[in-house]
């Protein structure tokens, strides 16, 4: 059902990039759809991209063989960078791979002359100053987000959209 409104509102000339959640893949996420709380089958990995194909990997100049993350074009100035957190362990780090591919798909869209701009599901700065305790766990967090967004930020991306936080804000980061 998702997949189709997505495909509307790309009908209607807004290009649609999607990055999955910890609700997404493998997920016990449950459904209210009838009134109350029900069990919904999960997708895994292949099944999701299946899903949103359309959204991203159709359109990729580059993909990750290990995650289901993905560069792809957005117009002729610049370029997502899908990040695929959700493949993190439990403990929500990252594999040495993802990130090298991170980098390298950064580096990869600064030389080809784009600005890279990253989407992942997990938030790489502090939001909301000094009440992000009151709502906000290290689950909230990409584990050790300090190597990563230095990292990525050393790479040359300025620019990223996260979600999790299940609230809206602009945070920055400086370094």
């Amino acid at each position: 059902e998702v997949a189709n409104y997505l495909k509307e509102v790309e009908a209607n000339g807004i290009d649609v990039f999607v990055v999955p959640g910890n609700h997404d893949i493998s997920s016990s996420a449950p459904s209210f759809e009838n009134g109350y709380r029900e069990s919904v089958d999960a997708v895994n990995y292949d099944e999701f991209k299946e899903i949103y194909y359309d959204f991203g990997w159709d359109g990729a100049v580059k993909t990750d063989d290990k995650s289901i993350s993905y560069a792809a074009d957005l117009g002729d100035k610049y370029r997502v960078i899908s990040i695929d957190a959700t493949r993190a362990k439990a403990d929500l780090s990252l594999s040495p791979d993802l990130i090298e591919w991170t980098k390298q798909a950064i580096e990869e869209t600064i030389a080809d002359g784009r600005i890279p701009i990253g989407i992942t599901h997990y938030s790489m700065v502090i939001h909301f100053g000094e009440i992000t305790a009151m709502f906000a766990s290290e689950k909230s967090y990409i584990n050790d987000v300090d190597n990563f967004r230095t990292a990525v930020m050393e790479a040359g991306l300025e620019y990223v959209f996260t979600g999790h936080m299940h609230a809206n804000d602009i945070a920055s980061y400086t370094d």
